[in-house]
């Protein structure tokens, strides 16, 4: 049985298949608050309607993801009559655990039971963005099943509701290229990604970035968990690159507004969820804060958190795609999962040390970014290792970045290419897509 005070990821496995069972059960509520007014704590955002919503049903009653600190899972509302798809929502089930839950600094105001952070950080992001550009920011629609804090039958868990993307994440999209052909008896890989749709990649992250910085009036927000699996993909927009999918950063359950605390590392900052193969040098962990009597747990002592940190993570999530491996060997040596590659130590990305690491190298170098066998221009592998500098000074700031996007992408016609004048050499700057599932309109 699942204790109520635990966290999803530590229950026991007979646990979590309980919780994903029920979740796939639950009779679908609207959520008790919407996010669709502008000011107070609605952010402008779409209202989800009331009518007949039923799961998505996936092999061996599976959901669509599980994490951390919770379960996943779409929606659909459906025509009673004709079972077409009218809307779809993604829930996301929060198992946070009594100790997230209870934090303060976890729900908006410091209200304990009321928004939760993450949903507040979202449409935070989305409202400061320019409005051309909040398709990259995933929206979270409202929020529900809260339980006040001072009710014994407390269960610790409440549901996010979220705009849904069709295309799924990049690390998805990542495993969907297809196999290079063999020669002789060896397989040489997946075909890497075309390079205008890697500009196009880093522009839409860029442009998030300066989203975030834009948010509670300039002050910032650091994302802390950027990573192929919270980059989302949606049906392309027709009016700019119609042949590539709208990416949406996503996922800002770790997000922090850029205060005195977060900078200096102390307070929530050092209980949030990071996803390390993915962490920046100043916050990666050589060891959990909750481990027993941890060690100065920061891998970089005398570094701070910034909006560069941002920048660092879409560098490493750059590096990922161009390689089309994820996790990263180089930076995946604290808690490799099985079978996961990891870099011998001499090339392991380190961030300990005052001038150098004892053991690894600081910095990727071109060679590490760009191996083949396709070699990416000088151009892009120079800007996604300007990102990765250890020294985060050196990196660039987020408008600088998209400004030098804009002077260097070579998008070869691909930002106005449709499916009716494509030539053939655009054909093969095209990426490889899973078929778009549950269109509005089509039958459920």
């Amino acid at each position: 049985m699942a204790l109520p005070t635990s966290r999803y990821y530590d229950m026991a496995p007979i646990a979590q298949a309980q919780l994903i069972r029920g979740f796939l059960r639950w009779a679908f509520r609207l959520p008790g608050n919407q996010a669709v007014t502008t000011g107070g704590q609605g952010l402008g955002q779409r209202a989800i309607a009331a009518g007949v919503w039923r799961p998505i049903v996936l092999p061996a009653n599976g959901v669509m993801a599980t994490g951390g600190e919770g379960i996943v899972h779409l929606w659909c509302r459906v025509d009673p009559n004709n079972l077409t798809i009218q809307d779809r929502v993604v829930v996301k089930n929060v198992v946070s655990g009594s100790t997230r839950y209870l934090d303060p600094h976890n729900w908006a105001s410091d209200t304990v039971g009321g928004e939760p952070l993450e949903c507040r950080q979202a449409n935070v992001v989305w409202s400061v963005t320019t409005p051309a550009d909040r398709k990259h920011i995933q929206a979270c629609l409202g929020w529900g099943d809260v339980v006040p804090p001072h009710y014994v039958a407390q269960n610790y868990r409440y549901k996010i509701y979220n705009e849904y993307c069709a295309h799924k994440n990049l690390h998805k999209i990542m495993k969907n290229q297809p196999k290079r052909k063999k020669k002789g008896a060896v397989r040489r890989g997946r075909r890497q990604f075309p390079e205008p749709f890697l500009w196009y990649m880093f522009e839409s992250l860029a442009k998030a970035c300066i989203g975030m910085n834009r948010a509670y009036m300039y002050t910032g927000v650091v994302h802390q968990d950027l990573h192929p699996g919270n980059v989302f993909f949606d049906v392309p927009d027709q009016t700019r690159f119609p042949m590539y999918p709208v990416l949406k950063v996503a996922d800002f359950g770790s997000a922090r507004r850029l205060t005195l605390s977060t900078r200096l590392r102390v307070g929530a900052v050092r209980t949030d969820p990071v996803f390390l193969p993915y962490a920046a040098p100043e916050n990666a962990w050589n060891a959990p804060p909750w481990a027993p009597n941890p060690p100065p747990f920061w891998e970089a002592p005398n570094m701070a958190i910034t909006q560069r940190t941002n920048i660092y993570q879409v560098g490493l999530i750059m590096a990922s795609a161009m390689r089309l491996l994820n996790p990263l060997p180089e930076n995946n040596w604290r808690d490799p999962g099985r079978g996961e590659r990891v870099a011998p130590p001499a090339n392991q990305l380190h961030h300990d040390g005052a001038i150098a690491p004892a053991v690894g190298v600081h910095e990727l170098t071109q060679a590490q970014l760009n191996p083949g066998p396709k070699r990416y221009s000088n151009a892009l592998v120079t800007m996604v290792e300007d990102c990765l500098r250890h020294n985060a000074t050196q990196r660039s700031t987020a408008d600088n970045l998209l400004q030098t996007i804009n002077a260097n992408a070579n998008f070869q016609g691909m930002d106005t290419a449709t499916a009716a004048n494509l030539t053939a050499a655009q054909r093969e700057l095209c990426v490889d897509l899973d078929n778009e599932q549950y269109r509005i309109g089509s039958l459920f």
